[in-house]
């Protein structure tokens, strides 16, 4: 089984078979995910685990799970990726990262499958897919943010806002389940942008946020550009309402919203 880390979908979504899609590098981490896996170390669980993580700076770097006695001295295979990336290349952002896992015994092809979905799966045991454990999700967590503190920041603070359902971060890769966006940019060229966060407010409301530290001089034009977009939207469907909102961190800093209801009162008027 196959599952790959590239947004917070709580659900599979097709995007065709693995032999025919046009990222080879994520083919490639599909290959060193499964070769990883053979060198587990599981003498308790009997189950095999690999992984392989990709920087933003294109390094693939793989790990597998090694068991224990004590299974708190135990190395989760996202982890001990997670970990040799970081060995080689310092405190850096995870682009995305792959995950194999199956029991001792059952062989995970490669070649011949079915299909490959988001979060990729590959279903040689009864379609399930293999997620990544709660200490696995906050190291992946920690290590998606690492162009940003300011989203960092952001992401704890919704993480711990009650007046959410839930929210997750957009992410810049062609292959991903994104939020891109066209707009004109500053020297009139038609160019892409990706909000950073969605944050479901209750059943029929989603707020697009743009977290900002540094502002660039594209900023107000993109997110002229996202208010347009939502506009757009809730004009053609009236089942969930999409609002804009943009979130300067020197202001963020300043005021210190306790909820996510006092940040939008706080930041729903910016530009």
């Amino acid at each position: 089984m196959f599952s790959i880390a590239q947004g917070l979908l709580s659900f599979p979504v097709s995007c065709g078979n693995l032999r025919d899609m046009s990222d080879t590098r994520l083919v490639a981490m599909f290959s060193i995910a499964t070769d990883a896996r053979l060198k587990a170390q599981a003498p308790y669980s009997n189950f095999l685990v690999g992984a392989a993580v990709e920087s933003h700076a294109g390094g693939i770097y793989r790990g597998c799970n090694v068991e224990r006695c004590s299974h708190t001295q135990s190395t989760h295979a996202e982890q001990n990726a997670i970990d040799t990336m970081i060995t080689n290349e310092g405190s850096v952002a995870i682009k995305r990262l792959v995950l194999v896992g199956a029991p001792l015994g059952i062989k995970v092809p490669i070649e011949n499958h079915d299909s490959v979905h988001h979060p990729a799966v590959l279903c040689p045991c009864n379609h399930q897919l293999v997620w990544p454990c709660g200490h696995c999700r906050q190291i992946i967590w920690e290590n998606c943010f690492g162009d940003s503190d300011f989203e960092l920041e952001f992401s704890n603070f919704i993480e711990g806002c009650n007046d959410v359902i839930s929210f997750s971060k957009n992410f810049q890769n062609k292959e991903a389940s994104a939020l891109r966006i066209e707009y004109k940019n500053s020297e009139g060229f038609i160019a892409n942008y990706y909000p950073v966060f969605f944050v479901k407010k209750d059943d029929k409301t989603v707020y697009i946020v743009e977290t900002k530290g540094r502002e660039e001089e594209d900023d107000k034009l993109k997110f002229e550009r996202l208010r347009l977009w939502c506009e757009d939207v809730n004009n053609r469907q009236n089942r969930i309402a999409y609002k804009a909102l943009y979130i300067k961190q020197e202001e963020w800093d300043k005021y210190k919203p306790k909820n996510f209801d006092e940040a939008v009162k706080l930041f729903e008027k910016q530009y």
